[in-house]
């Protein structure tokens, strides 16, 4: 499946969101039952709460953590393969090298746009070359 640069950034929108949403929702539980455990003046259980809160807090940081780092290599992976096309196709070009052919981008990303810029470069300078050995 391949995914623009506008989709992965919703992507990571949607995951900060879904984190600070059940952040909100577990604060607000253990402010409702930290209240209450006040009120009638019980200490044991608001340390209880205290402890549970950490522990879903830590797990939560550990699991946000394991899928960053999944989505970051996912992504990061996919980025830094078609950047290494394009970085070997501008070598070949300033080798004078015209083979490089173009990569054929299903999405219409950043990438693909600089892929298209790169074989119009191509071309056009290909073009320079072969007018500037005729005239010679």
């Amino acid at each position: 499946m391949k995914v623009g640069l506008k989709q992965q950034i919703a992507i990571a929108a949607f995951f900060i969101i879904l984190f600070l949403a059940f952040f909100y929702i577990t604060i607000n539980a253990l402010h409702s039952s930290i209240s209450t455990s006040i009120a009638n003046g019980k200490l044991e259980t608001i340390n209880s709460l205290i402890n549970d809160f950490q522990s879903k807090i830590s797990f939560l940081l550990v699991f946000i953590l394991v899928v960053s780092i999944l989505i970051a290599y996912f992504f990061g992976f996919s980025l830094i393969k078609k950047l290494i096309l394009i970085k070997e196709g501008i070598h070949k070009i300033a080798q004078f090298d015209f083979t490089y052919s173009s990569q054929n981008y299903k999405l219409k990303d950043e990438i693909s746009e600089i892929n298209n810029d790169l074989t119009h470069v191509q071309n056009s300078f290909k073009r320079y070359v072969d007018n500037t050995i005729a005239i010679i």
